[in-house]
């Protein structure tokens, strides 16, 4: 049979016992139209396939973003729900290719855990960083762990939750844009790497359920009229009096450029951002406060 995807996307079936991913599919493209998230995480016993690889010790962990990637399994030392990165790429990507339709639903009989995980890479938007974890070996045990007992583990819960609370500064610039709006000031913010400015930009737009913080990315004609602006470097193009740096790395703003500048940096900036607080901390005319972010709240911390 050959069914067609909520994407559009067509895919021919020829394993009914891998009908799980079908369902994902559709999921994933669901909640990228509705909700347009700055990344995605999912979960999902999917295949047998991953407990062959790593069996009842770890979950495989495929993504197409580094940084998440790294952020993942950073949370996973963390909270105890281990996970190993595997390989992803065009060479498994092509074992699900169809003569009759865009994809089939499994590969070969080999490397069945990566071709489920370039199977729903398909349905994920570009630009958009986004991880699966193959969970199928780690979310029932036969001996107590880290925080379970024997039986159900609820694998991953904790690694998620302590990625949502210790994320990147995307997650943390939300709030601060909207007390800048809130006054009537304009914002730029300054980022150096391309993608994460478009990290920044998907979850600003994305920042509520119900709400958005309209932003730009620089170079475009509409730079002068964005309440927010997106750039790589410091020049106000937009006429902003608040100036946001959001990777942790410094850079001059000019005298009188900006009446406040935000560091705004996550764990992986955490290195550049310490050089950068012993630089200005004893600068003379600079009142400098660190503030730290505890679930939902901040607390000043120096």
């Amino acid at each position: 049979d050959v069914v067609t995807s909520m994407s559009g996307q067509t895919i021919e079936v020829i394993n009914t016992d891998a009908e799980g991913r079908l369902v994902l599919c559709d999921a994933l493209t669901f909640v990228q139209r509705e909700y347009k998230p700055a990344r995605i995480v999912d979960l999902a016993t999917l295949t047998g396939a991953i407990i062959m690889s790593l069996a009842h010790e770890y979950a495989g962990l495929f993504s197409n973003d580094d940084t998440l990637s790294a952020d993942l399994t950073r949370a996973g030392e963390a909270t105890g729900d281990k996970l190993w990165r595997m390989p992803m790429g065009a060479v498994y990507d092509k074992m699900i290719d169809s003569p009759i339709a865009d994809m089939k639903n499994v590969g070969g009989r080999f490397g069945g855990s990566i071709t489920a995980a370039q199977f729903l890479a398909r349905y994920i938007d570009k630009g958009t960083p986004w991880a699966h974890l193959d969970i199928a070996g780690t979310v029932w045990t036969d001996k107590p762990g880290t925080t379970w007992d024997k039986g159900a583990t609820g694998f991953g819960m904790q690694a998620d939750f302590y990625l949502l609370e210790s994320g990147g500064p995307e997650l943390a610039l939300a709030p601060l844009a909207g007390k800048v709006l809130e006054t009537g000031g304009r914002l730029l913010v300054v980022a150096g790497e391309e993608g994460a400015r478009e990290r920044i930009s998907q979850a600003l737009w994305s920042a509520g359920p119900e709400s958005f913080l309209a932003n730009g990315l620089a170079g475009s004609d509409h730079d002068a009229r964005q309440p927010i602006l997106i750039a790589p470097d410091v020049t106000p193009a937009n006429g902003a009096r608040f100036l946001a740096l959001a990777d942790g790395i410094w850079r001059e703003p000019g005298e009188g450029a900006f009446d406040r500048v935000l560091l705004v940096f996550g764990e992986a900036e955490r290195m550049a951002a310490c050089e950068t607080w012993r630089l200005l901390k004893g600068r003379e005319g600079w009142a400098c406060r660190f503030f730290r972010r505890e679930g939902r709240k901040w607390t000043q911390a120096g």
